[in-house]
């Protein structure tokens, strides 16, 4: 696996272009315009930066951390990095962590299921699209999915009941 460079470094490519591709890919001109096609064609407030790693470390985890000292390292405007995105996302071949400074609105729960969006699609620029996409338009999400769970089971149980007192009244 290539060595990731320090989070300061990382910084400052998201601060001056938006993508910061480690490894493969990097010397690859039409990929490396097509993530910041991508990222410059998502509308997340606080803006959107993406690293992308050419292979997944031993503990999925770490990206999250890696996303995590990156984006610490924007906000300390450590290595010119100052005025970086607000949220970054570090992407791998076997998962991505996202996080997101707090002026952004963003919830961790949010985060994590864009992450989940972008994780299922293959082609990196797209998968950059999937996860704007997924805050933008989060669909039913886990309080809607909660709710539709209660209002299931409030039908079930009314139902269940009126089976019941048919069936008294019957005798």
């Amino acid at each position: 696996m290539t060595q990731a460079p320090p989070a300061a470094e990382l910084a400052a490519d998201l601060a001056d272009h938006g993508v910061a591709v480690v490894g493969t890919g990097a010397d690859d001109p039409a990929f490396v315009g097509s993530l910041r096609d991508a990222v410059a064609g998502s509308d997340i407030k606080g803006g959107l930066g993406v690293v992308v790693l050419d292979e997944t470390p031993a503990q999925v985890p770490a990206l999250r951390d890696l996303a995590q000292d990156t984006l610490n390292a924007i906000e300390a405007g450590e290595a010119g990095a100052a005025g970086g995105p607000g949220t970054v996302v570090v992407r791998a071949p076997g998962g991505a962590g996202a996080v997101s400074a707090p002026e952004t609105g963003l919830a961790r729960a949010e985060l994590d299921q864009a992450t989940l969006a972008m994780v299922g699609e293959p082609d990196y620029p797209a998968s950059v699209g999937a996860f704007s996409g997924e805050l933008a338009d989060p669909g039913v999400g886990v309080a809607g999915a909660g709710v539709i769970l209660l209002v299931t089971l409030a039908v079930l149980a009314v139902a269940a009941l009126a089976a019941y007192r048919a069936a008294r009244t019957r005798e």
